[in-house]
């Protein structure tokens, strides 16, 4: 995943984690400005995406378009998000 993958620019993505398969990943996004906003997130095959907690449990399913789905951010708001390609 490259910077140019999530939208906007205060958007952060670390501690990707990649199932041995290759065919599910864990990413954690974070909000770094204190600014509530709305990211776009870009993965390369994407066929789902869900938004889980932080033991990686599986959550509520978040609609892809594409390669692409949105989530709704808080200031400095915390996401996991389990992604299958």
């Amino acid at each position: 995943m490259e910077p140019q993958d999530i939208f906007p620019a205060l958007l952060r993505a670390k501690g990707l984690l990649e199932e041995e398969t290759g065919e599910e990943l864990v990413i954690r996004v974070y909000e770094i400005t204190g600014v509530q906003t709305t990211g776009r997130i870009r993965i390369s095959g994407l066929k789902c995406a869900e938004l889980s907690d932080m033991a990686e449990n599986k959550g509520r399913h978040l609609e892809c378009q594409g390669d692409c789905f949105t989530v709704e951010f808080k200031p400095f708001e915390i996401k996991t998000i389990r992604v299958k390609r």
